[in-house]
């Protein structure tokens, strides 16, 4: 699973392009129950009958008590459908954030200390892989938690820098585009 949502999330552009319509979707940190919810109501008959693409705006795991399975259910998706499922990488999918909150104890917890290590860094090299921002019509900017600052030039540069980003960005935390 992670292999192949790596891949996925790898050919996708830094900045995704979308179309409306577009659900957008926040933080979910581990909260399987509120995944749920949205399951139930906006693909209740499943992806590919529903409307539109669902856009989630990252932090995914840690906090909450679900991490790990709402990792692997939203991959999952991603793997299923992926033009139905857009994944962005919030500042919770950065090894920094997981160490401090929950998600590398959760997997090991789960899987024991040496295997649970291992499917943290796998995870890591994932998260590594996603998208960092979106442009809905040419007109709504959409990323987890707004624009880096200071954004240095203009609005269009600023999305030629995230466009001009490699596969995998390690960590997005020390600095602005």
């Amino acid at each position: 699973l992670a292999d192949c949502a790596e891949r996925l999330f790898a050919s996708e552009p830094k900045l995704l392009r979308l179309r409306s319509p577009v659900f957008v979707l926040g933080d979910l940190h581990g909260n399987m129950e509120e995944v749920q919810w949205f399951s139930k109501r906006l693909w209740a008959l499943g992806p590919l009958h529903s409307a539109g693409t669902f856009l989630f705006l990252g932090d995914l795991v840690d906090r909450g008590p679900n991490s790990v399975e709402l990792l692997a259910y939203m991959l999952a998706l991603k793997v299923a459908s992926p033009r139905k499922f857009k994944i962005l990488r919030g500042n919770h999918e950065t090894r920094r954030m997981n160490m401090q909150y929950g998600f590398a104890s959760a997997c090991c917890s789960m899987f024991g200390q040496v295997n649970g290590r291992r499917v943290f860094d796998r995870m890591s090299r994932v998260f590594d892989a996603m998208p960092l921002a979106a442009l809905i019509d040419g007109h709504v900017f959409a990323s987890h938690a707004g624009l880096p600052r200071p954004v240095r030039g203009t609005f269009a540069g600023l999305l030629k820098r995230i466009e001009a980003l490699p596969s995998h960005v390690e960590s997005v935390m020390d600095g602005g585009f």
